[in-house]
């Protein structure tokens, strides 16, 4: 049974969540440097995690905390901010979608079904638009990451994604967006309809797709976290 893993590194100030996006895991903040402690979440069953993730913050008394999502992270992060208020300082949303075609879920989750790592690697492809990130991603970090992966784990977001349909009530005032202007997986005119201020909420990144992680913007962000 997929279940949540969590792994605290210590350090000063308040506690920075780290969730990843579907078909990843935590690996993908490694190259994010940071003084304060760090929360990272394996994620192997989303519909559990927000409850989990309480659990935890309560019982290591390691709240309140940044949020820091990407991608199904994100809307992990905005469905927990909402729920547990108390226990948020801020959230960072990377590369968020509002919502995801059942139809295209369903296209995955059959593929995936076949063949994990090979379609793993065409999704991280399209994550990109510089095929030579993509690749140093991939032989760094991605390989790696789809060779490890369950499929329950896999399922189990892509069921999670499926009930995802985020407003823009659901979006606090302690709200900074990152995404990518060529995002194809969460397609930036999705965001748009949420009508969000782009000085106030959202930084639109004009040479990035969905992996947005590469981007100084947000390794600046989350370094002056504290």
């Amino acid at each position: 049974m997929s279940v949540n893993i969590f792994n605290l590194e210590t350090g000063t100030g308040n506690t920075i969540v780290f969730l990843h996006g579907w078909g990843l895991n935590s690996s993908i903040f490694n190259a994010i440097k940071t003084d304060c402690p760090k929360l990272f979440c394996e994620i192997g069953n989303p519909e559990s995690l927000c409850d989990d993730l309480n659990d935890i913050i309560k019982k290591r008394n390691l709240g309140p905390v940044h949020l820091v999502g990407f991608s199904m992270g994100a809307c992990l992060s905005v469905e927990f901010a909402e729920r547990f208020p108390k226990l948020v300082i801020s959230s960072t949303l990377l590369a968020l979608g509002t919502r995801y075609e059942q139809a295209v879920l369903n296209d995955i989750k059959e593929h995936v079904s076949q063949n994990i790592p090979a379609y793993l690697r065409s999704f991280y492809k399209a994550c990109f638009v510089d095929p030579a990130d993509f690749k140093s991603f991939y032989a760094e970090t991605g390989k790696q990451i789809s060779e490890a992966l369950s499929l329950e784990s896999l399922l189990n977001g892509l069921k999670y994604l499926s009930t995802v349909s985020i407003q823009a009530d659901d979006i606090s005032e302690s709200t900074q967006l990152f995404h990518g202007k060529h995002d194809l997986i969460a397609p930036l005119s999705h965001l748009s309809e949420l009508d969000l201020n782009d000085s106030d909420h959202l930084q639109i990144l004009p040479n990035s797709g969905h992996y947005v992680l590469y981007s100084d913007k947000i390794q600046q962000h989350v370094s002056k976290l504290s």
